[in-house]
């Protein structure tokens, strides 16, 4: 073999060893990985859906509130006239 051979060689090693070494960081996750992460997802989901229950409540309130305003000025206006 001449010098330009084993250049190739150890180049086809090299990548050799690279796409083994891909394949094993691109397993498939585990059963109680996938488990842990559906867990987590769901608790995530839950706190969302908390954060925009409060939202929403706090939305309901603020008109509620407006309304309120509102009718009391009419009153006012309607008193005066």
């Amino acid at each position: 073999m001449g010098r330009l051979s084993k250049g190739c060689l150890a180049l086809a090693a090299a990548a050799a060893a690279a796409a083994i070494g891909t394949n094993v960081y691109a397993a498939e996750p585990t059963y109680d990985e996938l488990k842990q992460q559906l867990d987590q997802l769901k608790s995530r989901l839950d706190q969302l859906e908390t954060r925009q229950a409060v939202s929403a409540q706090e939305v309901d309130k603020t008109v509620e509130r407006v309304l309120q305003d509102a009718n009391h000025r009419s009153q006012l206006l309607q008193a005066e006239g």
